[in-house]
């Protein structure tokens, strides 16, 4: 839904009313956040698996600390993080690696892989995974031939998704418990049993273990083998499976959101089945000297008691925002900065937000700072008929004829005194609040008044093929 509010001094409880009542349309794929920090173009020397990873999820990737922070700081986290390789050992990261502990205890999946075990000699291994609850430690560096663990796949992998065997040159781990070992090496006959844990094996090429509600994993590989993308697959959950026919099927929350998984399974990996109760709300402000906090008070302390709010100052934190699942139920864009050329691909993105279900809100500042030279423009990007109209001090009033689907005139003022930006346009039916043509001298708040029929002060338009 494309939703357009074009005055500064808009009663602040209607727009917080209408920012909250959309039922989303959520996406079904995983979402997977791949870290990779190095100057390295991944996606270039791994084709295979960004390919497979772009087919069965919503990708996301954080080439920085802070970026990675911020989305493991969001409450709609993904599913499963990809560690590609092992910067978050550098004792500066200390910061991003609880969040990661953290993220992984409230139920997501942590992945060691790609690049991650080239580094094993730069940095102290078993006091690194210890952090995760492992007593996993370095092993060999050989090429050889691993193989299932012939005693079962730990818990939530399947075994028909992946290889039986894998021949090729890695960093095994040791001390790895039996339970845990996804593949294994054969052991050769030098190996210390006394490094070893009580039952542990020597050496594992691929691990995966349960930390509190999520999972720990480890794929040993070094040289990018495109053999081995099905098994980091299977590890971050992306693996195309057919649901169990007959089973209700729900959005799973709680730091991993998990997409079609059924309730007997979200239960046995204990994960919380219902999703947030509190819809997600953006504030995009792209200009610093917005003073909404000060003139718009109202408005974000209504937003902040009925939403989970997220303020957004810059584009690339705004499209981060809009693609980890589940997205945001709005996004509140506060100036007209968004209309300027250097933001069109951020417009491109919120555009295909608002296709799949999502509202984009133009207020409180928009109407007051767009340029009349940008908005035919902006607003042919939407495909609404919609053009500058006039600026006045007047009554508004909710639309006669009823206001556009699915909002409800319950929830707003019937009428309002404000200077506005008013916005024309050909579709009357798109018209919330209308500016009112005669006024009685006595008349009652709760009773309809004539409107104009080509321009009002707020409008609401289905979001369209752009």
């Amino acid at each position: 839904m494309f939703f357009n509010l074009l005055d500064a001094s808009f009663s602040a409880s209607t727009l917080a009313a209408m920012s909250v009542t959309l039922a989303t349309q959520y996406s079904e794929r995983p979402t997977v956040l791949v870290l990779h920090f190095l100057r390295e173009e991944l996606e270039d020397a791994e084709p295979q698996l960004y390919a497979e990873l772009r087919k069965a999820t919503s990708l996301m990737q954080a080439r920085t600390t802070q970026a990675a922070l911020e989305v493991l700081s969001h409450p709609a986290r993904p599913q499963a993080v990809l560690v590609a390789d092992a910067s978050v050992t550098s004792p500066s990261q200390v910061a991003l690696l609880d969040a990661l502990v953290e993220y992984a205890r409230d139920g997501g999946r942590v992945i060691f892989g790609v690049r991650f075990s080239s580094h094993f000699l730069y940095f102290p291994v078993s006091p690194f995974f210890r952090r995760f609850g492992m007593n996993w430690d370095r092993g060999r560096f050989c090429e050889s031939t691993s193989s299932l663990n012939p005693d079962g796949l730990p818990r939530l992998l399947l075994q028909s998704t992946l290889p039986p065997k894998l021949s090729l040159r890695a960093q095994l781990l040791k001390d790895v418990h039996p339970e845990d070992a996804v593949y294994l090496s054969p052991t050769t006959p030098e190996a210390d049993p006394l490094s070893l844990s009580a039952g542990h094996v020597a050496d594992c090429f691929a691990a995966f273990a349960p930390l509190a509600r999520g999972y720990v994993g480890y794929v040993g590989n070094v040289d990018g083998e495109p053999e081995v993308t099905p098994l980091l697959l299977e590890m971050l959950g992306a693996q195309n499976k057919e649901p169990v026919s007959g089973k209700k099927h729900v959005l799973v929350s709680n730091g991993a959101y998990l997409a079609s998984e059924s309730v007997d399974g979200c239960r046995a990996k204990g994960v919380n089945e219902n999703p947030p109760t509190r819809p997600i709300v953006l504030v995009l402000r792209l200009t610093e000297d917005i003073p909404l906090s000060v003139t718009h008070n109202q408005l974000l302390n209504g937003l902040e008691k009925n939403a989970r709010v997220y303020h957004v100052n810059d584009n690339a934190t705004a499209m981060a925002r809009l693609v980890v699942f589940p997205p945001p139920q709005a996004v509140i864009v506060s100036d007209a900065t968004l209309t300027q050329s250097q933001n069109s691909v951020l417009v491109e993105e919120l555009q295909g937000y608002a296709r799949l279900g999502g509202r984009v809100l133009l207020g409180p500042y928009f109407g007051a700072r767009l340029d009349r030279s940008r908005a035919a423009s902006f607003f042919s990007k939407w495909s609404v008929p919609w053009t500058m109209g006039s600026n006045r001090y007047s009554t508004f009033a909710l639309n006669p004829s009823g206001v556009p689907t699915p909002l409800s005139s319950e929830a707003l003022f019937p009428t309002f005194n404000a200077s506005a930006q008013c916005i024309k346009t050909s579709s009357p039916g798109e018209i919330i609040y209308g500016n009112v043509r005669t006024k009685p001298r006595n008349y009652n708040s709760q009773q309809h008044f004539e409107i104009a029929r080509d321009e009002g002060a707020a409008l609401w338009a289905p979001a369209k093929d752009f």
